[in-house]
């Protein structure tokens, strides 16, 4: 017997054109054979075990095959049974008589349709085993190609769709408006695309919060934690590379170890390939907890920037956003992209790469741009540009760029912004964080002042080095004369944190010293706020040799590496006799050269 589906002109055209070549003859053959024989023949032929004697209709995905499921969907009125296999997928609805009515099998018999779809190309039949059975599966499978199931709807809701059984003895039916005279015309609509729908991802709110930027060999987890106890709300850990990563470094992997004081936390990820960074976020998804990953796009070292990474990135933009649309692809946490202004001073790009990223459509799993004000060229010489941070916060940048105007930068970045140049039109939407020489809650004040839309979020880098009491100076606003006893027992704190993390033998002894004496090269650049003429100190100012108020506050604000090693035997005991230490980063803003002073360069 042949299940005919009518008065739909749909429904009946895509019967035509979509029902399997030979299937009236089959059918007609089933009838002169007995129902029984058909109903053995049909099921063994589709592979699927049915109860009643109706063919199944093999159907291409297209809107017309569509038509035919939304139409058999109105008259379903009991169940919906799905089957899935590696060839096609089977949906078998089963109807009942209406009240008065019977079935070909008699009064209130169930009568069942088969309907199979093939080919399903790439579907991932792991995706669907969530799926319950019931008659949403049709929306689940088809509603995902917007527009399409609205016009299917339209086009079964045009006139009474019935189910009739062989010579049209019985009828099950349900209730729909009458059809309407003239055909109905079904559009032509795109494949629907079978790809997983991506994972909600819930963006960090980085507003009003202090944010310790990620920091090469100095940023550790015993750092991090003493950063958490002077109320830092986000850590971010150190910039790991992304092919050791995939070769299995331990000492990288290392990098990505998370403390659970920290609440909201992050790692730094540099790469110079979108491939190379795609791996990398689909492994961190399955092995690590984080809040969100950074995309590194400001190391300025060279190390960094011969393998495409780093700052490199800033001359790659295309390369930049394949880098954006494969992690977002993997990732379940929103990322972020931190970067320079650009490769030199003269040539600021940074406010063109945001724009082109925003233009994504992957830009909603982006939590923020960050931007240090300098370029990669300046490295940490001369002090960050604050203004073209502001012209590209409040849209002057961009406007100057589409206006094809040289791009504000320094003085001139202000006075765009003072003359009104900025259009909020043009503003990033995704939220602009500032980076660079913030070393007080007065300098940090100052910036938010300038009314360029920045974001709130006061990042801290090098600052957070010299004065790691840093965020409990800018959330009380106020300027701490921390005393040296104190800062003694700050280090005890991170030499205890040392021991947990690295170890208490011999060997953790000694990682905990290397990293509590680079520490030290930052720390000695501190000036005790009671030695002070002009409060507050400013990140790049050299002040001259002065004596302190005691012994040790003396010996802390030495700048002979020396005295470091004379302060870590006070925590971690004596050193051998030929024990030196040289900081593994040089600063060429501010430390002598040639000897064993200065502080570090720090990346992030």
């Amino acid at each position: 017997s042949k299940t005919v589906l009518k008065d739909n002109p749909a429904v009946v055209e895509a019967l035509k054109l979509y029902a399997k070549p030979g299937e009236a003859e089959a059918a007609a053959a089933a009838k002169g054979k007995g129902k029984g024989a058909a109903a053995s023949s049909a099921a063994s032929s589709k592979g699927v075990g049915v109860g009643a004697a109706t063919p199944a209709f093999e159907f291409q995905q297209t809107d017309k095959a569509m038509s035919v499921l939304v139409a058999v969907a109105n008259v379903v009125k009991d169940s919906v049974d799905v089957k899935f296999s590696q060839e096609k997928v089977t949906i078998a609805f089963a109807a009942t008589a209406a009240a008065g009515g019977d079935m070909a099998g008699g009064k209130g018999e169930e009568k069942r349709y088969y309907l199979e779809l093939r080919p399903w190309g790439a579907l991932d039949l792991a995706k669907c085993r969530h799926h319950t059975a019931d008659k949403n599966m049709i929306v689940v499978l088809y509603k995902q190609t917007k527009g399409v199931w609205d016009t299917l709807q339209r086009a079964a809701a045009e006139g009474e769709v019935e189910a009739e059984a062989e010579g049209g003895a019985a009828t099950a039916a349900a209730t729909v408006p009458a059809p309407a005279a003239a055909p109905v015309e079904v559009k032509s609509e795109p494949p629907m695309s079978l790809e997983p729908l991506p994972a909600p991802v819930k963006l960090v709110d980085f507003s009003n919060k202090v944010y310790i930027a990620p920091l090469t060999t100095v940023g550790n987890l015993p750092f991090r934690r003493i950063m958490k106890h002077y109320k830092a709300d986000i850590t971010c850990g150190e910039m790991a590379m992304a092919t050791n990563l995939l070769t299995g470094q331990n000492s990288e992997w290392a990098l990505l170890r998370r403390h659970p004081s920290e609440d909201i936390f992050g790692v730094q990820i540099a790469g110079g390939y979108a491939d190379q960074l795609t791996r990398v976020a689909e492994v961190l998804e399955k092995e690590v907890n984080v809040d969100f990953i950074d995309v590194n796009m400001g190391c300025p070292i060279d190390l960094v920037c011969d393998k495409g990474a780093g700052s490199a990135l800033l001359t790659r933009t295309t390369r930049i956003k394949d880098i954006v649309s494969g992690m977002t692809k993997f990732l379940s946490c929103p990322i972020t992209l931190k970067m320079r202004t650009g490769w030199n001073d003269n040539k600021p790009v940074a406010h063109n790469i945001i724009k082109q990223v925003e233009e994504m459509e992957q830009s909603n799993r982006i939590s923020a741009f960050m931007i240090h004000g300098r370029s990669r060229l300046q490295r940490y010489s001369r002090s960050a540009d604050w203004n073209y941070i502001g012209s590209v916060a409040s849209g002057a940048a961009a406007a100057a760029h589409a206006a094809e105007q040289p791009v504000p930068m320094g003085k001139a970045a202000a006075q765009a912004r003072l003359e009104g140049s900025g259009s909020t039109e043009v503003a990033p939407r995704i939220p602009i964080i500032g980076n660079g020489d913030i070393f007080s809650y007065t300098e940090w004040e100052d910036h938010l002042a300038m009314g360029t839309g920045l974001s709130t979020c006061c990042m801290l880098a090098r600052g957070a080095l010299i004065k790691p009491w840093l965020p409990t100076e800018i959330k009380e606003r106020r300027h701490w004369d921390i005393s040296a006893t104190e800062r003694l027992e700050m280090l005890k704190k991170f030499v205890d944190f040392g021991l947990e993390h690295w170890g208490s033998d011999q060997q953790g002894v000694n990682t905990t010293r290397r990293f509590l004496l680079e520490w030290l090269s930052f720390l000695y650049r501190y000036v005790p706020v009671g030695v002070l003429e002009v409060v507050p100190q400013r990140m790049n100012d050299r002040p001259p040799r002065y004596v302190c108020r005691n012994e040790l506050e003396t010996m802390m604000a030495s700048d002979d590496s020396r005295d470091w090693v004379k302060i870590s035997e006070m925590l971690l005991g004596p050193v051998p006799d030929d024990f030196k230490f040289l900081p593994k980063h040089k600063s060429n803003s501010y430390a002598s050269s040639g000897d064993q002073r200065g502080g570090g360069e720090v990346q992030g």
